[in-house]
C-alpha cells in the first residue's frame, strides 16, 4: 500500500513539475515616453499649502502668492518618504504681479525657485484654458524627478512629463474663491513603452499606468501602428484581459518599476469584445415575452446577430431608431437584432419600444450608465459609449463594432 501512495505521489509531482516547466513568462523592459497621442492625458490638481515651507528658497517678490504641492508617489504609509524627504512630491508657486499671474514649478525638485523657468500668463488665462484647450500649447512641458521606494526599501528616481498651468473651475473646483484663484493643475502626458519577441514575431507595447480604472494597454506587432485615440476601434486592453499572441494567450501583470511580466495562460481564446474576436456566450431575457435566449440560439435562426446598447436617456440612441427599423425590415431573413436598454426603469423602455414598433428582441439592464459600477455584460463587452453596435457572424466572431457611424458599414456587410 505504501508503494502505491509513493507511486501516486511521484506521478502527481512529475506532472506538477511538467506544468510549471510549461509556464512561460516574458519580462518586458519599459521606458517612459511622451508626445504621442496614444492615451487620454491625466489631469491632477495641486494642493494648496497652509504655510510656506521653511526650506523653500529664492521665491521672487510678488504682490501675492501661494505654495502648492502635488504628490506623485503612490506608496503605502509604511513606505511614505514624506516624513524625512519631500522629493516624493513636486512643488510650485502661484502668484500675481501687476495684473499678471506667475507660475513657477520646481522642475529640478531642489526647493529653489530661483533656477526654474517662470511662466507668466494673463489673469484671464485660467478661464480661457478651461474653454479652449489650445491655450495649453503655450505651456512648456517639464520633466520632473520624483523619488520613490521599491519593495526592498531602495530609493530610485522616476521622471514625470507634465505641463503646469492655472485653471479655474471644473477640474477639482475649490469652494474657497480666493484659493481657486491660485489653483494649478498638472497635465501629465506620458506612457510606458517596451518591445519584445514571441515565436519570432516582434511586438511593441504601450501602457498608461495612471488611469483611474486600472492600466490601459495597447499592443501590436512592431511593423503596425498602435490604435489611435478617438477612433471607433480604439479599445485598450486592461491587465484583466487575455491577449492572443501567435495562437497563445497571455495575461499582462502590474508594472514593477520599469518592467512588466506577460505570462502565458491556459485558455482556448481571448476575451471577445474587439472586432475580430470571438464573442463569449451571452444570454438574456426578452422583456416582452420573458423568454430566455442566447447568441447560439439566435444564430441557429439567422446568419447574423446585431447587439444594440442604448437607453431612453440617450438622444443619439433614439435618433438611430429609424435606421434600426429600416435595417431590421431590409434584412429580416438573415439578421436578429437584440437591443440592450441600460436604464433606471423598464417602464419607459417598454413604452418607447411599443410606440416606435421596434419589432425585434429587447433586453433590459437596470442601472446607471454614467455611474462607476456596471453589470457583467457591460464590463465584459467594454461598453463605454452609447449607442454601441456589435455585429456578430455565424461563427460568433465580431465582424464590426462602433457607435452610430457604422450603420452604412453594417448594411454593406449584410448585403453580400
Amino acid at each position: 500500500m505504501k508503494a502505491f501512495y509513493f507511486i501516486l505521489f511521484f506521478i502527481i509531482s512529475f506532472y506538477g513539475c511538467q506544468k510549471k516547466q510549461q509556464k512561460t513568462t516574458i519580462t518586458v523592459s519599459l521606458e517612459k515616453k511622451t508626445g504621442d497621442i496614444l492615451f487620454r492625458k491625466t489631469i491632477k490638481r495641486f494642493k494648496l499649502l497652509d504655510t510656506i515651507p521653511d526650506y523653500f528658497q529664492n521665491i521672487p517678490k510678488l504682490d501675492s502668492f501661494a505654495a502648492l504641492k502635488l504628490n506623485l508617489n503612490r506608496t503605502s504609509a509604511k513606505q511614505d518618504l514624506e516624513r524625512n524627504n519631500h522629493k516624493n512630491a513636486v512643488f510650485a508657486i502661484s502668484g500675481f504681479k501687476k495684473n499678471k499671474q506667475i507660475v513657477i514649478l520646481d522642475v529640478n525638485n531642489n526647493y529653489n525657485f530661483g533656477d526654474d523657468p517662470v511662466i507668466t500668463t494673463s489673469t484671464s488665462f485660467k478661464h480661457q484654458v478651461s474653454q479652449n484647450p489650445i491655450y495649453r500649447d503655450s505651456i512648456t512641458q517639464s520633466k520632473v524627478p520624483i523619488e520613490k521606494m521599491d519593495k526592498n526599501g531602495a530609493i530610485y528616481t522616476e521622471y514625470y512629463f507634465m505641463k503646469t498651468y492655472p485653471y479655474y473651475g471644473s477640474y477639482y473646483p475649490i469652494r474657497d474663491s480666493i484659493k481657486e484663484n491660485y489653483k494649478l493643475v498638472a497635465e501629465i502626458d506620458e506612457y510606458w513603452y517596451g518591445e519584445f519577441t514571441h515565436n519570432e514575431t516582434h511586438y511593441k507595447i504601450a501602457i498608461d499606468n495612471s488611469s483611474l480604472f486600472g492600466p490601459e494597454i495597447l499592443l501590436t506587432e512592431q511593423t503596425n501602428e498602435f490604435d489611435k485615440l478617438g477612433e471607433s476601434q480604439y479599445y485598450p486592453y486592461t491587465n484583466k484581459d487575455t491577449i492572443e499572441l501567435n495562437g497563445n494567450y497571455f495575461k499582462i501583470g502590474k508594472i514593477n518599476r520599469d518592467k512588466v511580466d506577460i505570462t502565458k495562460v491556459n485558455t482556448k481564446r481571448a476575451n471577445g469584445y474587439r472586432t475580430g474576436d470571438l464573442m463569449e456566450e451571452v444570454t438574456f431575457t426578452d422583456i416582452n415575452t420573458n423568454q430566455k435566449m442566447s447568441i447560439s440560439e439566435l444564430l441557429k435562426e439567422k446568419e447574423f446577430v446585431l447587439f444594440d446598447f442604448w437607453g431612453t436617456w440617450c438622444s443619439p440612441c433614439k435618433e438611430m431608431t429609424p435606421d434600426l427599423i429600416a435595417l431590421n425590415k431590409k434584412y429580416k431573413n438573415k439578421l436578429n437584432i437584440v437591443s440592450f436598454a441600460y436604464d433606471k426603469e423598464v417602464a419607459p423602455v417598454k413604452s418607447y419600444i411599443n410606440e416606435h414598433h421596434m419589432d425585434w428582441y429587447h433586453a433590459f439592464i437596470e442601472g446607471h450608465a454614467k455611474g462607476r459600477k456596471h453589470p457583467k455584460i457591460i464590463n465584459n463587452l467594454r461598453i463605454e459609449a452609447y449607442p454601441t453596435l456589435i455585429l456578430i457572424d455565424s461563427h460568433k466572431k465580431i465582424v464590426l463594432r462602433g457607435h452610430s457611424q457604422p450603420m452604412r458599414a453594417i448594411d454593406s456587410i449584410l448585403a453580400k
